[in-house]
């Protein structure tokens, strides 16, 4: 199933890119469309062959943290949000 996981790798490589050039002038609109671009992330990666392993455990809990850091407990900073979001993003790289 090497397909699978080069093919998670390159929708994280997606997700990084959006969130690494999204340019919004508010907050709240920033938020959002991490947000969605976070739910899409976990669709594309729920179908691959990790979803019911550990590794697809460890998947679905940075993507939880990224929810966390972005919708359910902001601090209003875009570029501290951003930076941490891509920083889980990497990581979840590493765990697909």
């Amino acid at each position: 199933m090497q397909g699978d996981k080069s093919g998670g790798s390159s929708f994280i490589e997606n997700f990084i890119d959006q969130v690494k050039w999204l340019q919004e002038p508010e907050f709240g609109d920033f938020k959002r469309k991490v947000g969605l671009y976070v739910n899409r992330l976990e669709e594309e990666l729920s179908s691959g062959a990790l979803s019911g392993t550990s590794a697809g455990q460890k998947q679905r809990d940075l993507l939880e943290q990224m929810r966390f850091v972005c919708l359910y407990a902001p601090d209003g900073d875009m570029d501290g949000t951003r930076r941490k979001v891509l920083q889980l993003a990497e990581q979840l790289k590493g765990a697909s």
